[in-house]
């Protein structure tokens, strides 16, 4: 299915991201810090027609 969507230059992604791990015995979230794993490759199919993306950092660099 072709991705027919743009970041349109999005703040470059963290390094790192806080996700939840379970519950502390009080009842409050227990949160973790843990590295960005997801790909950063733009995978926008029409990046290089869309007019939006002609200027966006992220073209032609393999990431998003």
């Amino acid at each position: 299915m072709p991705k027919v969507y743009g970041c349109y230059n999005h703040p470059p992604m963290l390094d790192h991201v806080e996700i939840q791990d379970g519950w502390t015995e009080d009842g409050r979230r227990r949160l973790v810090t843990v590295p960005f794993v997801m790909s950063r490759d733009c995978g926008y199919d029409l990046q290089h027609t869309d007019p939006q993306c002609q200027h966006c950092c992220h073209q032609h660099q393999g990431t998003q």
